[in-house]
């Protein structure tokens, strides 16, 4: 039998407050409680009516554009579901729910600051909106996919680390290290990953991310394997604000989150972009 905790769920890796201002009569909804918003889909249910929260879509495959309820676009079902954890198996979904409604309080505030050509954010408020940033890129359905496959070209100097790793918490599948990378995100304050990135560096992590860059391999013992790319998010991006012009507006896709544009001395990924509104 399926607890309220383990049931089946439609799983979204773009946020609801998100594909809300993308809605045509966004001005006009974005007061509204989510006590009102499910309240008004009832009502459209029972008179016919399509969900009054669609945005449009379009299908790369057919061609068409078509309006679909946001509750049912840009997610999947069970998407970050743990079946390791008979407890509750969704734990992750009501983690990620915790760091949205932060960062979708952050990202109204910068709105709303937009028109003095100001924007000021606290220290910790950066920081939410870093990890949120950075786990927007990590929770996609092509990382999760790939992120952690042992076979993939990609993956060749973390093949053994990625082994290791999964014997030592009994995995068995590729899929179950990169659940347990959203968890350490979630579960790791901001400041706590750095160190545990610094504590790599003592245990000779930096000497295998060196050889790895030359084509060696990552230490199969490396402590906070996790902690790496967080930190190198962190360390080699400036956090910064890009309006559209009057005349233009962003657009969401599958893999709207961590696109690159770019080059430094050779060195790819100048730019990561992140569309949070059209």
């Amino acid at each position: 039998m399926l607890t309220s905790t383990n049931r089946d769920q439609y799983h979204h890796y773009i946020p609801r407050f998100i594909l809300r201002r993308f809605l045509e009569d966004y001005e006009t909804r974005k007061s509204q409680t989510n006590q009102e918003r499910r309240k008004a889909a009832r009502k459209a249910q029972k008179k016919g009516m399509p969900d009054p929260e669609c945005i449009f879509v379009f299908d790369l495959e057919t061609g068409v554009l078509e309006s679909r309820p946001i509750g049912r676009v840009y997610g999947e079902v069970n998407f970050y579901q743990d079946k390791g954890n008979d407890e509750n198996r969704n734990h992750l979904e009501e983690k990620l729910a915790f760091l949205e409604n932060n960062s979708a309080r952050i990202i109204t505030d910068i709105h709303t600051s937009l028109p003095s050509g100001e924007v000021v954010l606290a220290r910790k408020d950066s920081e939410v909106i870093r990890k949120f940033l950075f786990l927007m890129h990590y929770r996609s359905e092509t990382v999760s996919r790939t992120y952690f496959q042992e076979d993939h070209p990609g993956n060749a100097q973390a093949k053994s680390w990625i082994r290791n790793f999964k014997n030592k918490r009994n995995f068995t599948s590729d899929a179950e290290v990169w659940l347990d990378g959203i968890n350490y995100y979630l579960e790791t304050p901001h400041h706590t990953i750095l160190a545990h990135s610094r504590e790599n560096s003592e245990a000779g992590g930096t000497e295998s991310i060196i050889t790895r860059m030359i084509g060696g391999e990552i230490d199969v013992d490396m402590p906070h394997y996790h902690a790496e790319a967080y930190t190198s998010f962190v360390n080699d991006y400036f956090l910064a604000l890009w309006e559209a012009a009057d005349d233009s507006e962003f657009i969401l896709g599958h893999n709207a989150f961590g696109l690159w544009e770019g080059t430094f001395l050779g060195m790819r990924k100048l730019f990561k972009i992140y569309v949070v509104s059209c």
